[in-house]
């Protein structure tokens, strides 16, 4: 049985997908299945060989990184709000 061996953004939807991104200039909402799936790509991407393993602990790391800031100004939006009421 052969494999397929390919990635996220050599598929055409996954190319249209990007150059509709590149059009956006706010950021997007990541849900927490957005999030698994990014990682997955990535670990995809190092287990194809396409990522050395460091270039992958420092994706996952930045994809950590950037959720837990994401998450921190949603908060503070938050009580921001509920101060105001």
């Amino acid at each position: 049985m052969a494999t397929a061996k390919k990635l996220y953004l050599h598929e055409p939807e996954s190319r249209a997908m990007t150059t509709w991104r590149s059009g956006v200039s706010a950021p997007l909402l990541v849900t927490h299945h957005g999030r698994v799936e990014l990682g997955n790509g990535i670990a995809l991407a190092a287990h194809l060989g396409y990522l050395t393993e460091p270039a992958y602990l420092a994706a996952l790391k930045h994809l950590k990184k950037s959720c837990s800031q994401r998450k921190r100004r949603i908060a503070a939006k938050r009580r921001k709000r509920f101060q105001r009421a």
